[in-house]
């Protein structure tokens, strides 16, 4: 019955423990540089570039929606954050943030996604080939990945606004 978990790599399970580890973390006020926020969304942004580059396949009309699905996603990611009280020592150049359950929900939306994909692509090696299991992967990531992104871009206006 869980016999796809004995064909996870172990990697994934590191992976998995670290993005608990952060949202654990973010449902806790912490004050960060930009540096730092801007490690999540460069890590899957990496992602899924890397994703695209293995698997696009010179099918480039997916690239439009899956630019569309960042941009709805980081609209979306701007929307969650921007009420939030922001401190900012401009000094040291960081950010006060308050505690928040989203990027925990954020992280795990990603990992659960891009796991069951991983695993429909693993079982099945023509998956990525169908539009619609491709499409709906890139576009579902591209949301979340794009909240993120917006998520950050927020966070650093709100630093350099302030100046």
């Amino acid at each position: 019955m869980f016999q796809f978990l004995e064909m996870t790599p172990w990697w994934i399970y590191i992976l998995f423990t670290y993005f608990l580890m952060l949202g654990f973390k973010a449902a806790n006020p912490t004050v960060a540089s930009l540096k730092r926020l801007a490690m999540i969304p460069l890590f899957f942004l990496g992602w899924a570039i890397y994703h695209l580059s293995t698997d696009l396949e010179e099918r480039y009309f997916f690239l439009l929606p899956w630019f569309l699905a960042l941009a709805m996603g980081s609209y979306l990611g701007y929307l969650q954050v921007r009420n939030w009280t922001i401190r900012t020592d401009q000094e040291r150049r960081t950010l006060a943030l308050p505690g928040s359950w989203s990027t925990l929900l954020l992280c795990l939306s990603v990992f659960a996604l891009k796991y069951v994909f991983g695993l429909i692509y693993a079982t099945n090696p023509t998956a990525h080939l169908n539009a619609s299991v491709f499409g709906t992967d890139l576009i579902v990531t591209g949301v979340i990945v794009g909240m993120f992104w917006g998520r950050f871009w927020h966070f650093s206006r709100s630093l350099y606004q302030k100046e």
